[in-house]
């Protein structure tokens, strides 16, 4: 089993993908899964090496699909990855977990297998005052986050639970009773965590 998959959605961002790999790798993610939206720019070219070492699959939306995207994916993955991943996170590529600790994050959420869902900090670094992409790493270029007012989150569940979003991108629906915290053990409802 699998301690935490990142699962994402991708169009032409294959030179984003090493980066975004290699980081998640830093934080102790240990599987990929990307959905791949008919993408033109060699993305199956760059994951290779990836695909090679059995740490990432790439799969295609259904060609009949015609519904919402991301709410047909967390159903089809919270669904799929029952008993093959302890822990999943939904994201978009342009997006990095972390912990503040620095301490990989298997190891944080430990602490957390009682719940349904993790809610993590979402935040936004925007342009940083470029106006073309600088050379070198996103990480190392853009470091400045914009203010989020609304205290937005995105959530890390067990499919085990976990099974649509709730409405929104940010959070979930559980079976079991189960549902989302913050990292206080307080419940989070919705998108937002107001302290």
């Amino acid at each position: 089993m699998y301690n935490l998959t990142a699962i994402y959605w991708v169009k032409n961002e294959a030179r984003y993908l090493p980066e975004w790999i290699e980081f998640h790798l830093l934080q102790g993610y240990d599987h990929f899964i990307l959905y791949d939206n008919k993408s033109t720019d060699k993305t199956l070219e760059v994951a290779q090496p990836y695909l090679d070492a059995g740490l990432l699959e790439i799969r295609y939306y259904p060609p009949t699909l015609n519904t919402s995207k991301n709410f047909w994916l967390a159903e089809e993955c919270c669904s799929e990855q029952r008993g093959k991943s302890k822990w999943i996170d939904f994201r978009s590529l342009d997006e990095r977990t972390f912990c503040p600790t620095g301490q990989p994050i298997p190891e944080f959420l430990k602490d957390y297998d009682q719940y349904g869902g993790v809610a993590v900090a979402w935040e936004e670094f925007a342009f940083n005052g470029h106006v073309t992409r600088p050379k070198g790493l996103l990480i190392e270029n853009y470091t400045q986050t914009a203010v989020d007012l609304g205290h937005h989150i995105k959530t890390i569940v067990k499919p085990d639970y976990a099974t649509v979003f709730a409405g929104n991108p940010h959070n979930f629906l559980y079976e079991g009773g189960k549902y989302t915290v913050n990292e206080n053990g307080t419940v989070v409802n919705g998108a937002h965590v107001h302290n």
